[in-house]
């Protein structure tokens, strides 16, 4: 997986689902690698397989945070934020420590216009992964917003704005860390603020 060699990985996963029919977490590594395949051909949208494995992970194992996470993740690619939103709200439920939910609930806020429920779960992402750079940046873009200056000049703010032409990455299984692009959203412009 490590190495790109994506077809052999899958056929790697179909003889081992052969064995192991109802292992969640083969299924998890399934949608991962699917993934990472559709990824790495910036076929974003091309996530039918993954979808189908993740789902199936889902169905054998519904408290599996990461899985709901990356369900939520692929839901936000087709650009169905209702969707995403509800899986990402699952996932919390069960991992309440999952700051990449955090964030992603708190960027679907901020592109909804709710600024308030924005920063709170952008403050509850930094919480959980204070060197998260892209949460710390929004955290700050978001109460700048708001009006409080004071609040984000105390907030951390990472060395460089996130990269907004690279998607986030689907969430691994717990095993698994394959090297997979971000997600392409550009940030808002930063509001001005008046000259003293």
């Amino acid at each position: 997986l490590a190495l790109g060699r994506y077809q052999d990985a899958l056929s790697t996963l179909d003889r081992a689902l052969l064995h192991r029919p109802e292992d969640p977490e083969l299924y998890d590594l399934k949608g991962a690698v699917h993934t990472a395949d559709s990824f790495s051909r910036s076929q974003f949208a091309s996530t039918d397989a993954a979808m189908a494995a993740f789902t199936r992970a889902v169905e054998l194992d519904s408290t599996r945070a990461h899985t709901l996470f990356n369900l939520g993740l692929l839901h936000g690619y087709r650009e169905q934020e209702g969707l995403a939103d509800s899986f990402y709200q699952r996932a919390i439920a069960f991992d309440s420590t999952l700051a990449m939910a955090h964030k992603k609930l708190g960027l679907l806020r901020r592109d909804q216009g709710d600024l308030q429920a924005a920063r709170s779960y952008l403050i509850r992402a930094s919480r959980h992964a204070p060197d998260d750079a892209e949460s710390l940046f929004y955290l700050g873009l978001a109460q700048r917003t708001l009006g409080e200056f004071e609040t984000a000049r105390r907030t951390p703010q990472p060395a460089a704005a996130p990269n907004p032409l690279s998607p986030p990455a689907p969430l691994p299984p717990p095993s698994v860390h394959p090297p997979t692009p971000r997600a392409p959203r550009a940030p808002p412009p930063a509001p001005r603020r008046p000259l003293l």
